[in-house]
């Protein structure tokens, strides 16, 4: 199936980064590479010239990075590295691999996401290594710190103006 067609079962996943929201359609377990590259998909068919707020686009998944919501009802409260395990799943869960996916658990049915849920996007450089044989990726999200997610997010009185929130006669 062709990506952006939706199904019954699609859920729309809503990807955050400075003020631009990418709203795609993924099947539940559909890997979060596929994910990854139909967002750098849309990102590059939305900015020909490849640049996307001062930054460049790049061609890999694995140069970007998902971040969830700390709480997904209060998206101003950050976002936290969406952490995608590896392997199968403990505790006799389902865990058979699924076409070509590592598990089920490399989905966002796998990571409790929900229809509509909001991820924050992010680029990272993967060409430098460090001493330690860590790539930057692993780098980043062990020292994260709060507010590295540029995200931002529009008030009321932004989005509706003043005189709709009832501070101007």
């Amino acid at each position: 199936m062709p990506p952006g067609t939706p199904t019954p079962l699609s859920m729309t996943l809503r990807f955050k980064s400075h003020t631009t929201t990418v709203l795609l359609y993924a099947q539940p377990t559909d890997s979060f590479t596929a994910i990854k590259t139909a967002l750098l998909t849309a990102l590059h068919a939305r900015n020909p010239s490849g640049a996307f707020h001062d930054a460049v686009i790049p061609t890999s998944p694995d140069q970007v990075m998902l971040g969830r919501p700390r709480d997904p009802k209060d998206l101003s409260q950050g976002f936290t590295t969406l952490e995608i395990p590896e392997g199968e799943p403990e505790n006799g869960a389902r865990g058979r691999k699924m076409g070509g996916q590592k598990s089920v658990l490399d989905c966002p049915q796998g990571v409790g996401l929900k229809d509509g849920a909001v991820l924050a996007f992010k680029f990272t450089d993967l060409n430098d290594e460090n001493e330690d044989g860590e790539d930057e990726e692993d780098e980043l999200a062990n020292a994260e710190i709060e507010g590295t997610w540029e995200v931002s997010l529009p008030s009321y009185e932004e989005e509706y103006g003043s005189q709709a929130a009832g501070l101007q006669p």
